[in-house]
């Protein structure tokens, strides 16, 4: 029987179950704790170690032949889900996006913004100009802003508002 073959009871199983819910927790653990509050770095971080000590005590227990193949797996699979959860979970953001549009194409810029049902200010500016500043509150009006914007040539910058009230 080859080295990495082994039989499947109930301390492996266990073992693999803990260390593929561990590894979700400590991917969520790494990215909360740079981008969460305090309040949420905190929990997550004493979960996750209080966890990882149980895993920890299953570890000892296990062979090679289990622990290694078991935590490369678990890791390959658990990080993607761990991302996977975290965007379906994230809540969208307001994104600014400034545009300066040549006044021959002001008229069909914001007669497009106002198609798609999209936030904008306009102002006059120097050199026969307009400058847009057009709000996007999900991913698919941001493809659509760019979309329109393309159609132009026109340059852009974006801003993510984190600010809160």
């Amino acid at each position: 029987m080859p080295a990495f073959a082994f039989t499947m009871d109930t301390g492996v199983i266990l073992f693999i179950v803990f260390q593929f819910i561990n590894v979700i927790i400590s991917t969520i653990k790494s990215i909360l704790t740079v981008n969460g509050s305090r309040m949420t770095a905190a929990v997550i971080n004493a979960v996750s170690y209080t966890f990882y000590a149980v895993v920890t005590k299953m570890l000892t227990e296990q062979p090679f032949e289990v622990v290694i193949p078991v935590t490369f797996l678990t890791n390959l699979i658990g990080v993607y889900v761990a991302k996977w959860i975290l965007d379906k979970t994230r809540k969208e953001k307001l994104w600014i996006i400034m545009s300066t549009i040549k006044q021959e194409n002001q008229v069909d810029v914001e007669a497009m913004l106002r198609r798609e049902n999209l936030g904008y200010t306009l102002l006059p500016a120097q050199n026969d100009r307009f400058v847009f500043t057009i709000f996007s509150y999900s991913k698919e009006q941001s493809k659509t802003i760019r979309d329109i914007l393309g159609k132009f040539d026109a340059k852009y910058s974006i801003m993510e508002n984190k600010s809160h009230l």
